[in-house]
């Protein structure tokens, strides 16, 4: 869909230019972009100013159209174009040939998109010089964030690896993704579009995409998460997804009205997958319980980075008082991404399960912030293996869960600050809670 079309592209090139951005990428496609030349003439001239006024160098700027001949060249040229993208995927080889040639006459060393093997050799054939890597599926629009890497050992291979420059493109959305490429070695930079384009604050998203911070990050991972439960259709899920929702929740407890079939699941999942740009189970690479000092919030960091990714919205399946082969059965067979438990099932329960699990914690729903009883069970809050604690209402006598009654939310906030392990300066530190 659109992107910030209001959005004035001398002024966005210009934010770029101060944060250290070494090419500015503007569409000037019309029709399906909403893009023009006169935008790209706006953002030379915007970089143009701040270099003079700074006295140092600007980025250089790209045209990202559909460039079939040398006619757009040099019109590239002409409306302040420094390079021109050129798709492997619209042509064939000796067009590609051609064109990188007619470039290179005008002065422009073109970026020549490739997004499989076959069109990365293809461009090397060519004389590419700087090769550019569609993470993207072009068909199923899916992201696959090793295409990059997979391209990098076909230059490698070559052995022109030394010769050439590529760029990773599509899907980079925080900073460990970028950081899989820097161990991977061999990618030169990233082309980031959607990401920055959605920013508040584009300058402070690249200094998070390119720079460690003191917390590695984490914090761009810490805003609120949203989890819309009792899904029992794919129709529902793919709107929830659409409208921002963080976890899809899928209720298998057979007293439950909004128990779904494994049928049902795999329907739902499908559609999850469907809408994200991962058509597969996320892998949660959590930290080894143990090796975190602060094991929930390190948990936390890791579904915010999976949210923040390619993996919104994640499935959680409902379980409760079930047993583990059933669970484990269920969750493999639906392909949901974690498991909340709601019963009493314990840590060692947990320790059973074949995917993270979310632990319930049940709030007397009579206690108060700071009253004479203990709101929550305090062995309900230990560490692990659970990755998330999720507080519930529980009434005397009554049901527990979806019984429409709060609990007093100053319970949360006095349990969120101080569960957990110490801080290395001996203070208590927040922990992250879901609010059911």
């Amino acid at each position: 869909g659109d992107i910030a079309t209001d959005l004035d592209a001398g002024e966005q090139a210009a934010r770029y230019a101060s944060a250290g951005a070494g090419l500015v990428s503007v569409l000037t496609e019309p029709k399906w972009f909403k893009g023009n030349l006169e935008d790209m003439e706006a953002a030379r001239r915007a970089v143009n100013e701040q270099a003079s006024e700074r006295l140092g160098g600007r980025p250089l700027v790209l045209r990202k159209d559909f460039v079939i001949d040398e006619f757009q060249l040099l019109e590239a040229r002409a409306f302040g174009a420094d390079t021109v993208l050129l798709m492997l995927s619209i042509l064939s080889e000796a067009e590609t040939k051609a064109l990188i040639d007619k470039a290179q006459a005008l002065g422009m060393t073109p970026l020549v998109e490739v997004v499989n093997e076959a069109e990365m050799k293809a461009a090397l054939r060519a004389g590419a010089r700087v090769i550019g890597v569609n993470n993207r599926n072009l068909h199923t629009f899916k992201v696959d964030l090793m295409t990059t890497p997979r391209m990098v050992e076909v230059a490698r291979a070559a052995g022109v690896l030394d010769e050439i420059e590529i760029l990773a493109l599509s899907g980079i959305k925080n900073r460990n993704q970028v950081k899989l490429y820097e161990a991977h070695g061999g990618v030169s930079g990233l082309l980031v579009g959607e990401t920055l384009m959605r920013a508040g604050d584009p300058g402070a998203t690249i200094a998070d995409l390119v720079r460690d911070s003191g917390d590695n990050g984490a914090e761009a991972n810490r805003r609120t998460r949203v989890k819309v439960c009792g899904i029992t259709d794919a129709e529902a899920a793919t709107v929830a997804a659409a409208a921002g929702a963080d976890f899809i929740g899928l209720i298998f407890v057979s007293k439950s009205a909004r128990c779904v079939s494994v049928d049902q699941a795999k329907a739902i999942v499908q559609a999850v997958r469907e809408f994200r740009e991962l058509d597969c189970r996320i892998e949660l690479g959590f930290p080894a319980q143990g090796d975190a000092p602060r094991w929930f919030r390190a948990c936390a960091d890791t579904l915010g980075a999976a949210c923040g990714g390619q993996g919104r919205p994640l499935v959680v399946g409902v379980f409760m008082d079930q047993s583990v082969k059933e669970v484990n059965r269920i969750a493999l067979e639906t392909g949901i991404d974690l498991i909340q438990l709601h019963g009493g099932e314990t840590p060692a329960f947990e320790a059973q399960c074949c995917l993270p699990t979310v632990r319930v914690v049940h709030v007397d729903a009579e206690a108060t912030a700071g009253g004479s009883s203990e709101p929550v069970s305090a062995g309900r809050l230990v560490d692990g293996p659970a990755c998330a604690l999720l507080l519930d209402t529980s009434v005397k006598g009554g049901a527990s869960g979806g019984t429409g009654k709060t609990f007093d939310w100053n319970i949360a906030r006095d349990l969120g600050h101080g569960v957990g392990h110490d801080d290395s300066d001996g203070g208590r530190g927040p922990v992250p809670l879901v609010m059911a």
